[in-house]
């Protein structure tokens, strides 16, 4: 059945788990209040809870923000796990409290620690000493920079020559994002399917950013669907994957994407 963790052991008993991301995916940009899951959605998972599935989120948003989206909105069920800041934290949900699996968490926070100190600093210092920004975010993993629009022309090529072995960059179009190479939204699935014992036919995973990629990997999902407002990339992956890209956008597209592959599989609970 896997190792055990502190908290996780009595979620074994579901065999089952969706995992989805929340940005453009169970989320849809504009509605207001946008940190609510959609009442259709709630809806969608309280039915395969009681079917026996679990659910988790896995988002760059961190492990609080989720749980209080989660508890602010109608969903009756509770997620088993939440993945956050791009798999840098992983914990279990015990009613409405979480609980930080380790050592997988200790762990992951010390590497991001050690790279940020060793890569991401310097070229914080050499961006920030240089231009100024229009918008300008770091999150402790995540550096964020947008920059004056007098200075992107200048900016886009001084970007264009960092090179970080460390690093996962976005340039161009006068912005410049940075993190740790270590995180992505694979590493925290592995974990639960280490834990829990959880093969990828047991897994089904929904996301619409380049970003949710790594956690529909064959060995980590045989299920990825997502949404029609999905990245095209995105879209290539899962069809490629056998997967199924619902004809509608964010929330609905995906309860459309799950329950049609749960037909064509028989998979349900």
């Amino acid at each position: 059945m896997g190792k055990s963790r502190p908290g996780v052991k009595g979620k074994m008993k579901k065999r089952k788990l969706f995992i989805f991301d929340l940005d453009g995916t169970a989320l849809i940009p504009g509605r207001e209040p946008y940190a609510r899951l959609p009442d259709s959605f709630s809806e969608f998972l309280d039915a395969i809870s009681a079917d026996g599935w679990m659910w988790g989120i896995n988002s760059t948003w961190d492990v609080l923000g989720q749980l209080r989206l989660v508890l602010v909105s109608n969903v009756k069920s509770r997620p088993s796990f939440l993945m956050g800041e791009l798999g840098m934290r992983l914990a279990a949900v015990d009613d409405s409290h979480i609980e930080f699996i380790q050592p997988y968490t200790g762990n992951m926070e010390r590497k991001v620690q050690e790279i940020v100190e060793k890569e991401l600093y310097a070229i914080m210092n050499r961006i920030c000493s240089r231009f100024h920004p229009s918008r300008m975010h770091f999150y402790g993993h995540l550096f964020d920079f947008t920059v004056d629009e007098k200075e992107k022309a200048e900016f886009d090529d001084f970007t264009s020559k960092i090179t970080s072995g460390g690093l996962v960059t976005g340039k161009g179009a006068g912005r410049f994002t940075a993190y740790p190479a270590i995180l992505n939204k694979a590493e925290p699935v592995r974990e639960i399917m280490e834990i829990t014992g959880l093969s990828p036919e047991d897994v089904v995973v929904a996301g619409d950013e380049v970003a949710d990629i790594p956690m529909m990997n064959p060995c980590i999902s045989k299920y990825p669907i997502c949404p029609s407002n999905a990245h095209e990339e995105v879209k290539k992956h899962v069809k490629s994957s056998g997967g199924i890209v619902g004809i509608k956008p964010h929330a609905a597209g995906v309860i459309e994407a799950f329950c049609q592959f749960c037909e064509s599989k028989s998979i349900q609970g």
